[in-house]
């Protein structure tokens, strides 16, 4: 079911089942990725969360450190405005997938 404020329905992914339904009311932006167990989210505000178990740093957060709150990935807040992303891998990061944001910017702490 789609959120009443943000029109999304995130509760189709465990990956945020575990969130504030507060802060998930203010995602305009959300893309899960990795084997479903990493995403991304941007706020009406324009920040950018991280989520999941960050293997290998793909989160961008600054760390390899998995989470199941919302960390902000600070080098993308106010400057994502649609998320892309390939398949293609990073180099010497297997695990990670290479983000283009619309500051073509890539979220990978190996980078």
């Amino acid at each position: 079911m789609a959120h009443p404020k943000s029109g999304m329905d995130l509760s189709k992914w465990s990956l945020f089942s575990l969130l504030d339904p507060d802060f998930l009311s203010t995602v305009r932006l959300a893309c899960v990725f990795g084997q479903g167990n990493e995403g991304l989210m941007v706020t009406r505000s324009d920040e950018v969360y991280a989520v999941g178990s960050n293997k290998e740093g793909c989160l961008g957060v600054g760390d390899m450190a998995s989470t199941l709150l919302p960390r902000k990935v600070e080098a993308l807040c106010k400057k994502v405005t649609i998320i892309l992303y390939s398949m293609a891998l990073c180099p010497g990061c297997p695990a990670c997938l290479v983000f283009k944001c619309a500051v073509a910017k890539k979220i990978c702490t190996k980078l």
